[in-house]
Order: C-alpha cells, then structure tokens, then sequence
C-alpha cells in the first residue's frame, strides 16, 4: 500500500487472513487496515520576519504571526502543527508561541540590556517521518525614556560682572530630588546688587 491508494478515495482495506495447522484445523482473522494522512514537507509561508517594539510594551502584546504550509497538492496541512520557540535563540523566555503560530511578549523586555532578539521559530508535527520547519523573527526594541535624565541642582548661580555688580540667581526646568517625576518650573529670580 502506499500513499497514492488515498487520493484514489481509498483510505481503509479489510481482508481475511485464513491458516492451517497440521491436523487440518482452519482459523480466520479479520484485518482492518486505515491509511493516514501524513504530510510530506512542511513549510513556513515566510521564513524572516522583522517587527519593532517599545521596551515597555505589555506582556500579552502580540508582535507577528506565523503559517505554515505543507507539501501536498492542496497546500494545507491536515496533521495537527506544534509551534515552538528554539529556547537556545531565547534563553530568558521572554517570547511565547501559541499553536497559531502567533508570537506574543511573556516576559518585560528591556533594551539596555538586550537591544535586539533573533527568535528561531520551529513548526512540526509527529509522524512516521518526523519534519521540522524552521523561520526567524527579528525583534527590534525600540528606547523609552525610563532613565530620564534628573538634575544634581535645580537652581544654578551665575555670577555676572557688568557696569554692576549683578548677582544673578536662574532655574531651570528639570526634575529636582523628591518629585516623584512632576517637571518642576522655577521662574528666574535675581539679587541686584550696586557697588
């Protein structure tokens, strides 16, 4: 039997194995024989993906979408598909796959520390043959300003030598120690003094 029997419509065989001893006793066993469907290739309809994503971005945020295909006539698959993500190329798990082939953040993702991942994503199913198919997704994590720059001193003293002695006193807009990040604004004051 072999796999062309199918696409000819026939899927199952039953037939009878008959056997005789040596004192002439006859016996019969029934065979039922199913075929089932094992695809040949699998392959992913786009193997590089490239997506970008803010380093704050929630867990849950979904980034891309993978498909796969099979070698049959049809294009499609009818053995169930497992997704995977390699955990060699994402050792923190930061990344998830469902068995839709859709990849979405598991866990905060941080730019300083790692400004860009390359996921290998794997597509099999299990079988007589067992076949893998394999893709890339490039994630590229975007900067938020989450180490805003903060001032030593809010206000700054200049000392300016004029046709007066002038002892001038500015501020400046900036986050000053214990704000609770609320952008401070100091309007310029000034002490004038005349020698």
């Amino acid at each position: 039997m072999n796999r062309g029997d199918q696409s000819k419509g026939r899927s199952q065989w039953r037939f009878s194995v008959f056997a005789q001893d040596e004192r002439g006793e006859l016996g019969c066993a029934d065979v039922d024989v199913k075929l089932q469907d094992i695809d040949d290739e699998l392959f992913f309809d786009e193997t590089n993906l490239e997506t970008s994503v803010y380093e704050n971005a929630k867990i849950g945020t979904r980034l891309k979408s993978f498909r796969v295909s099979s070698g049959e006539s049809n294009n499609t698959t009818r053995v169930p598909v497992t997704f995977a993500i390699d955990r060699a190329s994402d050792r923190r798990r930061q990344f998830a796959i469902d068995q839709n082939g859709v990849v979405t953040i598991r866990r905060r993702l941080d730019r300083e520390v790692t400004p860009l991942h390359h996921l290998n994503i794997l597509a099999f199913y299990d079988s007589v043959i067992s076949k893998t198919a394999t893709a890339t997704l490039t994630v590229n994590v975007q900067d938020i300003n989450d180490n805003a720059p903060r001032f030593l001193n809010v206000f700054l003293t200049f000392n300016c030598l004029l046709r007066f002695n002038i002892m001038c006193t500015f501020s400046i807009k900036g986050l000053p120690p214990g704000s609770d990040g609320k952008l401070a604004t100091r309007e310029a004051v000034g002490n004038f003094c005349n020698r």
